[in-house]
């Protein structure tokens, strides 16, 4: 079963970590100021702005320091 996993921080070392690990069985929706979403995680609007385009999760990964 393939789930589709939001990883917040994904272009940091843990986020990349966590994306290579999990991306060949799972789709993965990266998340950071420059990755697939756009978001800004000190930005309350932002994050909703994101949670809205990606749709439908199945779990949501925060790799945020």
């Amino acid at each position: 079963m393939q789930f589709r996993i939001l990883i917040v921080g994904a272009s940091g070392t843990v986020g990349r970590a966590i994306d290579a690990e999990l991306g060949d069985r799972h789709h993965i929706i990266r998340a950071s100021r420059s990755g697939d979403v756009t978001l800004d995680i000190t930005d309350t609007a932002s994050i909703e702005r994101a949670l809205d385009t990606v749709g439908e999760l199945d779990a949501v990964v925060s790799a945020v320091r």
